[in-house]
């Protein structure tokens, strides 16, 4: 509401991408307790990176959507699901894309996206709407 009336404003919205929130761990292999041969590589989410987000999303406000790569709506809820189940971050949205360009070529279609976080790999792809956790850590 603004001055009694209802508005309507568009929140501004921050993508943050799923491998952002991630990162590869190897996990030894273990047989009867006994470290075997081989390994394993799971994705694990990075505390640092969600609460870089918290913080930012209190200073700014946002809406923070998590957006996953090449997975269907179902696994990506599930992902939300389990971020919800962990606590602590701003994440309310989620949306998925086949790849990395189906983002790029929707972001000129969506004026409420300030910006995209994704790895620093990908980061130019976006052009002016790619950020780093350097740059929320700035803000902040």
């Amino acid at each position: 509401m603004q001055k009694g009336d209802i508005s309507n404003v568009v929140p501004q919205r921050l993508i943050v991408t799923w491998d952002a929130l991630t990162e590869d761990v190897v996990v030894p292999k273990k047989r009867f307790g006994i470290i075997t041969t081989g390994h394993t590589v799971e994705r694990r989410l990075v505390s640092s990176v969600l609460l870089t987000l918290w913080n930012f999303s209190e200073a700014v406000p946002v809406t923070v959507e998590l957006t996953c790569f090449g997975v269907d709506i179902h696994t990506a809820t599930e992902r939300l699901d389990a971020l919800d189940a962990r606590g602590g971050h701003p994440i309310t949205q989620v949306s998925t894309y086949l790849d990395i360009y189906d983002l790029i070529n929707d972001l000129p279609y969506r004026p409420d996206v300030v910006g995209v976080l994704d790895v620093e790999e990908n980061t130019a792809r976006y052009g002016g709407r790619g950020i780093t956790l350097d740059y929320l850590t700035r803000i902040i």
